[in-house]
């Protein structure tokens, strides 16, 4: 069983390309986007274009990132109170205009998921953490704190959002950040993504 986890494409639909040349050289059973698919890049509606064609032909799975919802929160409030409010979320209102005909595409995903591997343990799919969609998952956290971002404890927990991939075991749970796949902030500018392999009865 091979899964695939991308995240955080961001507009980027050059990044895209690449990722979906790579996916399709790996040859997954299942690819899930875990969030951000829009906003900050000039792309947004290409870019989600493209994973709609994916779940409608490929069977991928889409959940909602923290960038979802600021577009949506965006295009709610166009004439927000507080001035602050309105510059700093002008790029998203950009953002809303691109893509104001798939908004309920946007509101109808799921804000997390979860599968079964072949032993029925669960992998779980969220952009952030159990915490909400802008608390992050690091590497650096101590273990008692990562541990309470991922509870309830499933086999394997798979999210992105921080921009920086990492792999670590806390107790019982296989944590994967899978990185950015459109605007990485680890150094590295290549596209990120997480390939999860199963065998012998474990996650590689």
């Amino acid at each position: 069983m091979r899964l695939i986890v991308l995240s955080d494409i961001h507009a980027n639909h050059v990044a895209l390309h690449a990722v979906l040349a790579a996916v399709a050289r790996l040859a997954p059973d299942q690819v899930v986007v875990a969030g951000d698919v829009i906003n900050r890049g000039p792309s947004s509606l290409a870019c989600w274009e493209s994973i709609q064609e994916k779940r409608q032909h490929a069977g991928w799975q889409v959940i909602k990132g923290n960038h979802e919802d600021y577009v949506l929160h965006a295009a709610a409030t166009p004439h927000p109170a507080e001035a602050w409010e309105f510059e700093f979320f002008a790029h998203t209102r950009w953002t809303v205009e691109q893509v104001r005909a798939v908004l309920p595409d946007l509101q109808a995903l799921p804000d997390q998921l979860s599968l079964t591997d072949p032993e029925g343990g669960e992998i779980r799919f969220l952009h952030a953490s159990m915490q909400g969609n802008r608390c992050g998952l690091y590497e650096d956290m101590e273990d008692e704190h990562l541990a309470s971002l991922v509870a309830p404890a499933p086999r394997v927990l798979v999210a992105g959002h921080t921009h920086v991939p990492f792999v670590r075991r806390v107790g019982t749970t296989l944590v994967v950040n899978a990185g950015s796949a459109g605007l990485p902030f680890d150094g590295d500018p290549r596209v990120s993504f997480a390939v999860l392999d199963w065998k012998a009865g474990h996650w590689q």
